[in-house]
């Protein structure tokens, strides 16, 4: 692009972070004389890699099927509850849900709440998030690990494995590793060194343990348990406030790592691929699941079909990867693959936005 050409001569600290150009200022970016720009987008690589991960038969069925995973969890967590059908869940249904008393579109609720929800929110921050109640939010963690097991598990059993260990694994084995703690042995008074998030899984455990012996069940609020000595409350609170913070990081690190993996790939793939194109082909940016390239107009449908594949084809998983492509002369100003396939440049005016 353009633009970007520019930004090549300037120092590296001085290059634009591509992902923070608000959309109303990405059109000014545009490809040269002759080129376009092709987009190949993941499509919700994050939930995808999740369902594999998890092995939840619930998360991996719609992609197996070709359904809705958004509509599909909808439909099992709130279906018999609200008395609600398939098609009821749609987007384009906007009156149902209302009826019933749903808090929000149950789609757009599973849609921006599910990936929260996996990576360990709490009910009142899933609440800000989604603009429920914090009863709702709470309802919603309570309904997704109910329906979702499997998937349940699998955060458990991370956070399990990092209160061990002090670290976690990508899906290609890389550490994700949490601070580090020194402090002197108390039998040897030598220094150690050893991660800090097991220190702290440990000393979270045994005090939760204690306040659960005093209280004769599991600890809710601990500023609100008033049967629990002040001095409990204030040390148990104070870990808890430490030991969940990295918590919230566990599942996402190891989701977003994969995914970040899978991109890298698909990236080394599609390098590949431009090298055998020779130079009128360019790999000019990423944009978290996002990459564009710059190729020549007359770019063919089985060239299209080879930047897919390169996507679709990094990593084999239990499910299949999908990738949305899109074309532009200017970035943002997208028209579809089938679109340009038919159109070609006749999809856009003669400055480069879409018709």
């Amino acid at each position: 692009m353009e633009t970007c050409r520019k930004l090549d001569k300037e120092p590296v600290d001085n290059k634009l972070n591509l992902q923070n150009i608000p959309y109303p200022a990405r059109p000014m970016f545009k490809a040269p004389e002759g080129k376009i720009i092709v987009s190949a987008d993941f499509s919700q690589i994050e939930p995808r890699v999740l369902a594999h991960m998890s092995s939840d038969p619930d998360l991996q069925r719609p992609y197996l099927t070709g359904g809705d995973l958004y509509v599909e969890s909808a439909v099992k967590v709130y279906g018999e509850r609200y008395g609600m059908k398939y098609e009821q869940f749609l987007e384009a249904d906007d009156s149902t849900w209302r009826e019933r008393g749903l808090p929000k579109h149950p789609r757009k609720l599973f849609k921006q709440g599910l990936l929260a929800t996996m990576y360990e929110t709490s009910g009142f921050g899933l609440a800000t998030m989604l603009d429920i109640t914090k009863e709702d939010g709470e309802q919603f963690i309570a309904d997704f690990h109910h329906n979702f097991p499997a998937a349940y598990q699998y955060a458990k059993d991370s956070i399990a494995f990092v209160d061990k260990y002090g670290y976690c694994l990508t899906m290609g084995g890389r550490k994700r590793r949490f601070p580090e703690y020194n402090y002197t042995d108390k039998r040897s008074g030598k220094p150690v060194t050893v991660p800090r998030h097991t220190v702290l899984a440990k000393q979270y455990h045994t005090l939760t343990a204690k306040a659960e012996r005093i209280l004769g069940r599991p600890v809710g609020n601990i500023w609100q348990e008033k049967d629990l000595p002040y001095s409990l409350r204030s040390e148990l609170g104070n870990v808890s406030s430490l030991y969940n913070k990295n918590v919230r990081q566990i599942v996402n690190a190891r989701t977003q790592g994969s995914a970040a993996e899978i991109m890298k790939i698909a990236m080394i793939r599609l390098y590949n691929l431009i090298k055998q194109k020779g130079s009128e082909w360019k790999l000019i940016a990423t944009i978290h699941d996002e990459v564009l390239l710059e190729v020549p107009e007359d770019i063919t449908a089985e060239e299209f079909a080879e930047i897919e594949d390169c996507m679709i084809h990094a990593v084999k998983l239990d499910i299949p990867l999908k990738t949305d492509i899109a074309v532009m002369k200017r970035w943002s100003e997208d028209v579809t693959l089938a679109e340009y396939l038919e159109k070609g440049t006749d999809c856009f005016d003669s400055r480069g936005f879409a018709k």
